[in-house]
């Protein structure tokens, strides 16, 4: 996922993302930008205090995008209503020119991390999928509005325990081991409803998408 909403445009893509997720754990990115250019670099991480805040070095591969080493700090408050604020603070930054350029490039890796979860809110088509399943997948447009309100009532239409399961593993992309844990399943568990629940929507959008076929 982080390849999805990292870089700091939506015409940008990520050729590398590399995340050892542990304190003294390695992170390393490369962003690409439309006309080629590469800009990469990485750190560790200093401190993961799941879900409220997370801390990691940064340091940029070439001297001209910033010098030495940064502190990344994220800090997450839940509120009653279900949003979350999120505080993201970034020391390290010399001069006034390389605080401007970071600001510019988080603000944009912020708005992609928007769109994509405003997507999965809406519904989306879970793109993880779109080639490794036969037919109708194969078929399927996932910018056709039409196969994005098919999936989304037939996500809408799973049990409780499927559409946690379906959305934590792929439109969140979630570990086996963290999404048993918080739902309280066994991995065999969680295997089965996922099995099922994709199985689900296939034959969901099977029915739309080729609807004189044999049932």
């Amino acid at each position: 996922m982080l390849r999805r909403w990292y870089p700091p445009g939506a015409d940008w893509d990520t050729p590398v993302a590399e995340v050892d997720l542990r304190v003294g754990g390695r992170l390393r990115i490369v962003m690409r930008s439309p006309s080629g250019e590469e800009f990469g670099g990485g750190g560790e991480y200093r401190e993961i205090t799941e879900p409220l805040r997370l801390v990691f070095t940064w340091a940029w591969d070439r001297p001209d995008v910033a010098v030495g080493t940064q502190l990344v700090e994220v800090d997450f408050t839940e509120h009653p209503d279900g949003t979350t604020t999120v505080v993201m603070t970034n020391r390290g930054l010399d001069d006034q020119k390389s605080r401007e350029s970071h600001r510019e490039g988080w603000e944009g890796s912020f708005d992609n991390l928007a769109r994509l979860v405003s997507r999965w809110d809406a519904g989306e088509p879970f793109p993880r999928h779109w080639r490794r399943f036969p037919e109708p997948w194969a078929m399927a447009d996932p910018a056709d509005p039409d196969v994005r309100d098919t999936l989304a009532a037939a996500i809408a239409e799973l049990p409780a325990t499927w559409r946690e399961v379906i959305i934590a593993r792929d439109a969140h992309d979630r570990g086996t081991v963290e999404v048993s844990e918080r739902l309280g399943l066994t991995l065999r568990q969680q295997r089965a409803i996922l099995n099922r629940a994709r199985a689900r929507l296939r034959e969901r959008l099977a029915r739309r998408l080729t609807p004189d076929a044999d049932r």
